[in-house]
């Protein structure tokens, strides 16, 4: 008798137990889904914005925030979203557009990461150079600082983004 019960346990736990060996969550299928092409989507975006292509860049980045937003659905790919069109707003000398997703982002990485983590210094590097545009160069030196402060602990005060970061912060201070 105790072997039928045994089968149907089993049975039981096959159904909710994937392959690697975790019960998934009641529409965790559906959301690996979508997130796999957000990714792709949020990837394309990242690579149109290296080549130039701003127009295709704004739709891939639009495209996941709004879905994003529709569902209440705040994942990393949606900090990386709000971050590219950050940087396609700041290159459009849009400030106060750049400002508001540079926020929500690093709202969002230390949120995800922790406050001392390289992504959230990158998110405030691009932070503090949007209010020098702004002409706001007390509040980018003080966003600034703390960028390279964290900067400086994680990646070291020699690294590339360390220098990237001294030049822009003595941007703000000669002003």
């Amino acid at each position: 008798m105790k072997l039928p019960v045994c089968i149907l346990m089993l049975a039981i736990v096959a159904s909710v137990v994937p392959a690697f060996g975790y019960p998934m969550p009641p529409g965790s299928e559906e959301r690996a889904e979508r997130y796999a092409l957000w990714r792709a989507e949020v990837e394309t975006g990242e690579q149109a914005l290296t080549e130039g292509r701003w127009s295709d860049a704004e739709s891939a980045f639009v495209s996941v925030i709004e879905q994003s937003r529709a569902i209440d659905d705040t994942s990393m790919l949606f900090a990386r979203a709000l971050d590219g069109l950050g940087d396609l707003r700041r290159k459009d000398e849009r400030w106060s557009d750049a400002e508001a997703l540079y926020l929500e982002a690093a709202g969002l990485w230390e949120k995800f990461l922790g406050p001392d983590q390289p992504r959230v210094a990158v998110t405030l590097h691009n932070l503090g150079v949007v209010r020098i545009g702004q002409g706001r160069y007390e509040e980018a030196q003080e966003t600034l600082r703390r960028a390279l402060s964290i900067i400086e602990r994680t990646l070291g005060p020699d690294s590339a983004q360390a220098a990237e970061t001294s030049l822009a912060l003595s941007a703000a201070a000669r002003r």
